[in-house]
């Protein structure tokens, strides 16, 4: 039968004695280095109690000082050879040392994964591993150019229950002309509105034309400039609509007015390759069955086929209400969200008030250093409050959890395009975040041959070569 009393070990396994020998002549450290490595050995009082128990022997567990603790398990694989400690081949640092050691670690600022492989295969302290996650999470420049976040699961927008209740709204650009481009969240239905300018009261009158036809909506989701400014915010009060904007330089956020945009532009290309009035291929569209539907925007909104010069009967131009449309919207939408979902991280990320954050758009080249001092009303949007500047807007798929001490990176290898209109614009539209004043040059200053923008760049005109 086999005895549950372990044998005290009198001998070390002769093989790794000379494993471990063969390891300490060859260390290739310099002198210097091997010389401080085991000055600091001899001076580590944890060291030097191994090293007692090491000659001497180990007492009983309960005997063993708490700093030794970690290394009583290991008892039988501990060694000294030429005043330094070893873990099998692996070198045991001094607790003096093992700072120097993770930042050579980390050196060259490779990721957590390929450092604690490299140490692994190296030294051995207790925690060793705790404290070069730390070290590198705390780094600034790994923290400034760390990777995009990845995808959170799909938040998608609530499906109104009524026709025309909640429409998206977005200006596109066409041929030097600007359009007004709305959609129906229910039915789908697309209207394309050509604007004079991108004014808000332009963009206010499009939107007139509109509800002359449909009514007012309920809600509005739109980007933000023009329609949170105030001449635009004035008028959805005073008809008791409620705007719901996207982050900046977020549209994502805004999909169905973006793709809204995108089928616009479809159109507008092709009418002008055929010389159509471009509000035909409207009709046509809101005429089509929509993807994965035997019913077209039309059908829903209207209850109705509308008359084009495709042949049709008179029957088929009867109006037909439509009904559990609401159902099979919000099916195909739940079948949308497990397909995106698949590719995802499983969790959404919060922030709270006052934490530290890195952020960045899809545009910057790194993060930048901020702090969280609002929740907006919009999910997944928070309000970031920037060194010496005006609080932004950003949507948690640009932020990060900052983790090192630095209060602000370097700018001086980059341009620092932080004063974009979009970010200005959705500060404004706010109440509770106060901005300080800011005083924008005339547009026509002039810096030796430069031309100063309002946001306040200066840009700089190419030297072309005068024959």
């Amino acid at each position: 039968m086999l005895s549950r009393n372990n044998l005290s070990v009198t001998e070390h396994d002769k093989e790794m004695l000379q494993i471990v020998h063969s390891v300490s002549i060859h260390l290739p450290m310099s002198p210097e280095r091997k010389l401080l490595f085991r000055k600091e050995t001899n001076n580590d009082e944890t060291l030097s109690l191994l090293c007692k128990y090491y000659h001497e022997g180990w007492p009983e567990e309960n005997k063993v000082p708490a700093d030794c603790q970690p290394y009583y398990k290991l008892r039988n694989s501990i060694y000294f050879q030429s005043g330094f400690a070893f873990l099998e081949d692996k070198i045991i640092v001094p607790k003096n040392l093992r700072s120097d050691v993770v930042k050579l670690i980390h050196e060259g600022h490779i990721g957590i994964g390929k450092c604690l492989n490299r140490s692994r295969k190296l030294f051995y302290w207790p925690k060793m591993s705790q404290e070069i996650y730390q070290y590198v999470m705390q780094c600034h420049t790994c923290e400034k150019f760390r990777s995009r976040n990845c995808h959170e699961p799909l938040l998608p927008h609530k499906i109104p229950k009524l026709r025309f209740s909640k429409i998206g709204a977005d200006i596109l650009e066409f041929a030097k002309k600007p359009y007004l481009v709305v959609v129906d969240y229910f039915s789908h239905w697309l209207e394309l509105i050509p604007l004079p300018d991108k004014s808000a009261k332009s963009v206010i009158s499009g939107f007139i034309e509109i509800f002359s036809r449909f009514g007012f909506p309920v809600e509005i989701v739109s980007d933000n400039n023009p329609f949170n400014s105030k001449e635009c915010l004035d008028y959805f009060k005073s008809k008791d609509i409620c705007l719901t904007t996207s982050s900046p330089h977020y549209p994502r956020s805004n999909g169905m007015a973006e793709k809204a945009v995108d089928i616009s532009k479809n159109i507008l290309k092709k009418a002008a390759e055929d010389s159509v009035d471009y509000r035909e291929y409207v009709m046509s569209y809101n005429n089509a069955p929509l993807a994965g539907m035997v019913v077209s925007p039309s059908q829903i909104l209207n209850s109705r086929t509308m008359r084009t010069l495709v042949p049709i009967t008179e029957k088929a131009l009867e109006p037909v209400v439509i009904k559990n449309i609401h159902k099979l919207l919000i099916l195909k939408q739940s079948i949308n969200k497990s397909k995106f979902d698949r590719s995802v991280r499983k969790k959404e990320v919060k922030f709270n008030i006052g934490d530290e954050v890195v952020y960045r758009t899809g545009k910057d080249e790194y993060w930048k250093k901020g702090k969280i001092v609002k929740k907006c009303k919009e999910p997944r949007s928070y309000w970031v409050e920037r060194d010496g500047s005006f609080p932004i807007r950003r949507t948690t798929n640009h932020l990060k959890k900052s983790f090192s001490n630095t209060k602000q990176f370097k700018t001086s290898y980059y341009n620092d395009d932080s004063r974009a209109t979009e970010d200005n614009t959705t500060l404004n539209s706010d109440p509770m975040i106060s901005s300080p004043a800011r005083v924008s040059p005339p547009r026509d200053v002039v810096y030796d041959n430069n031309y100063c923008t309002r946001s306040g760049r200066v840009v700089k005109p190419p030297n072309r070569l005068d024959l």
